[in-house]
């Protein structure tokens, strides 16, 4: 169950208008000990694929809840228009886990058995315009927690002005503009 505070633009990724351009993967920018974040550039649009990472809590603290937040306009830590995909369950601490968001998956959270260590959470599978943000928090972070093997993968859209008299979308940035 996601919480979306207020409406976002909605683009279904075989809307016509678009134009498939090219998959990436990037890396996020790390901001501060543990959230990470990647930035929608100019002038693309993008379709998330997966946002995967691993976290290693440290023996302390409380459990900790990931989530995903995808931010309107506006870079991390602003709260404007955003849609929070939830934890699909807390992570004990002294413990890694494998974290995957990404579309049209059931979120699941695997604490035994041959999945122990991996948490799935489903996101929308939509066109996210530029100036959106990705961004994963973890509430109740201790500051002996760690990330590693963080990778994003997209799929990049460039808008077809053909026939709308207006001139034609640039080519697509090679990589994202991080701030």
């Amino acid at each position: 169950m996601s919480v979306l505070e207020t409406p976002l633009p909605y683009v279904a990724p075989w809307k016509t208008g678009f134009t498939r351009y090219s998959t990436q993967t990037y890396v996020p920018t790390t901001l501060g000990t543990l959230s990470l974040y990647l930035t929608v550039p100019k002038p693309v649009w993008w379709r998330l694929l997966f946002f995967s990472f691993n976290l290693t809590a440290a023996n302390a603290g409380s459990d900790r809840f990931v989530k995903l937040l995808i931010i309107k306009n506006g870079g991390p830590n602003t709260s404007g228009d955003q849609l929070i995909v939830p934890p699909a369950g807390s992570q004990k601490v002294n413990t890694s886990v494998n974290y995957l968001f990404a579309p049209t998956l059931t979120s699941v959270a695997f604490t035994s058995g041959a999945g122990e260590g991996a948490v799935i959470s489903g996101v929308p599978d939509m066109l996210w315009q530029n100036g959106a943000t990705f961004q994963i928090a973890v509430d109740n972070a201790n500051a002996g927690d760690t990330v590693t093997g963080q990778l994003v993968g997209v799929e990049i859209y460039t808008e077809d002005y053909a026939g709308s008299g207006l001139a034609p979308a640039a080519a697509p940035v090679a990589t994202p503009v991080l701030t």
